[in-house]
């Protein structure tokens, strides 16, 4: 056979192809194309035998046995066998056509969703998984699928009669299958070095973060700088600035002094401080609040997922309707630092400083909002504290209901001048006393 009709998207160019090797369509080189059967009785608690279906198979044409569902052994007489190539004929239009390589099979039964193909000894079963997956990962059977609602079939037929298949001699298709297989191997071993290469940046990264907060990447400078003004001046300087805001105003409040006896030695004139001593806090807009909004328009706001650890993900900027009041009262101006009070684990207490990105923009009740009341404070230092050290004390007193979250009235808790911050949640509005490190 010299002509064959591809199919859309076929991405091999069979007049390319070697003199040597031949073409055809999958039937041509395979002796049995069989689906397997349909059983809406199984469980996962291995009564009977393996069902393998679908999602069985992997994006890479592996299987993975992770979860098996199992059958009774009476449920049908169709088995896998070591060596069959077993194609994916029922999925969503995405993953159709999924296919691997079935090693040993133990009294295997499988899904009506899959095909077994049993090709004839000149072809490779290894390599003909691999060609056929190849074209899965091309999207060629997405091009050439019937779709059905939310799923796609490519029935027995039409894949003998209509797939094209290519066959070098049995000799070149196992070294291909050696060459593929020692690459793969060389990009597991890429990809685990990559792992362990991440792992090793995060503990890095966590050493330079610990030894900033604890002055050991400053002590040159301070030896040079021996006369700088110590943080508690600058404290005393915060608190007469919130005095004289709050002057004649009721619901002033003494800062409260921060429980230090778990937290480490700091070097001389460094202090530790509660974030809301240095820093006004302000929660976001509830849905509530949007719905009971009479003369509202159209704001930008930011969610959790726009917060992220060390940046802010602004790729997705959603808008709501907010009153004109609300929108002056969160309006989020530069030099503000965000954190996340709600969410999963990940998400909880991640946070970066608002650089005035947007024109206009708010934050819903999520996230909230830490304004320093003297600029002599860097809000990145805050974040970064937040980001790593903060991190273990949000995780331990963040309450855990479906979601994490960090009471209004307790989210900021450990802050140090220079700055840094913990965050501790209660059930009841009572302010703690955690700490955070302050330095000049």
């Amino acid at each position: 056979m010299t002509s064959l009709q591809t199919g859309m998207h076929y991405p091999i160019d069979l007049e390319t192809l070697p003199p040597t090797w031949g073409k055809g369509y999958v039937g041509d080189f395979a002796f049995e194309i069989q689906p397997g059967f349909a059983s809406g009785k199984h469980n996962k608690e291995g009564r009977g035998i393996p069902h393998i279906r679908p999602y069985n198979i992997d994006r890479f044409g592996k299987l993975d046995l992770s979860e098996i569902k199992s059958v009774a052994p009476d449920a049908d007489t169709k088995r896998l066998h070591s060596a069959d190539v077993l194609f994916s004929n029922t999925n969503s239009p995405e993953l159709i056509g999924k296919t691997a390589f079935v090693s040993t099979a133990d009294d295997w039964g499988f899904s009506n969703h899959m095909t077994r193909v049993v090709f004839h000894d000149t072809v490779s079963p290894k390599f003909a998984a691999y060609q056929l997956h190849y074209l899965w990962m091309r999207g060629y059977f997405l091009h050439n699928c019937v779709k059905h609602v939310n799923q796609a079939s490519v029935s027995s037929t039409t894949l003998a009669r209509t797939v094209p298949f290519v066959k070098p001699p049995r000799g070149q298709q196992d070294s291909i299958v050696a060459e593929i297989e020692k690459q793969f191997s060389r990009l597991d071993e890429a990809v685990a070095s990559l792992k362990r290469t991440k792992a090793n940046l995060k503990r890095y990264k966590a050493a330079v973060l610990k030894a900033a907060v604890e002055g050991k990447l400053t002590e040159d400078w301070r030896r040079r700088h021996p006369n700088v003004e110590p943080a508690s001046k600058l404290l005393e300087r915060i608190l007469a600035e919130r005095r004289a805001k709050w002057a004649g105003r009721a619901g002033h409040s003494t800062p409260v002094e921060p429980n230090i006896s778990d937290l480490p030695e700091l070097p001389n004139r460094w202090v530790w401080v509660r974030l809301d001593t240095i820093a006004a806090l302000k929660g976001g807009i509830t849905v509530d609040k949007i719905r009971k909004s009479s003369a509202a328009r159209t704001v930008s706001y930011l969610r959790v997922a726009n917060v992220q650890r060390g940046y802010l993900d602004l790729t997705e900027i959603r808008e709501i309707k907010a009153s004109e009041a609300d929108i002056k009262d969160l309006r989020l101006v530069p030099g503000d630092i965000l954190f996340n009070e709600g969410g999963d684990r990940d998400k909880l207490g991640r946070g970066w400083v608002w650089e005035g990105q947007l024109f206009e923009c708010i934050h819903q009740n999520h996230v909230f909002r830490a304004r320093l009341y003297l600029a002599d404070i860097s809000p990145k230092l805050v974040s970064w504290w937040g980001n790593s050290f903060g991190q273990t004390y949000f995780l331990r007193e963040g309450k855990q209901t479906t979601k994490s979250c960090i009471n209004q009235h307790n989210k900021a808790q450990r802050v140090s001048y220079s700055v840094s911050a913990c965050f501790r949640t209660t059930s009841d509005r009572r302010r703690s006393r955690a700490p955070l490190v302050c330095y000049r």
